[in-house]
């Protein structure tokens, strides 16, 4: 099973016109530089994943399963 969490992240926060600075103050204790190592390749805690995952109103599966386009 391929991870797509990195690709969704980046894809989902431009759709949302939100810059990494912008999408790091929506949750508590991260900054610009969590979002730009989640979207390089470097996983989040169990439990950001499921705070991003519930921003965008999708599941964990979706988001690290799915490519979403």
């Amino acid at each position: 099973m391929y991870n797509h969490f990195h690709k969704n992240l980046k894809r989902l926060r431009k759709r949302h016109g939100l810059t990494q600075q912008a999408f790091a103050e929506k949750f508590k204790g991260i900054d610009r530089n969590n979002i730009s190592a989640w979207e390089n390749e470097a996983e989040p805690a169990y439990f950001r994943l499921i705070q991003i995952a519930e921003f965008f109103g999708l599941t964990t599966d979706q988001i690290l399963k799915e490519e979403i386009l």
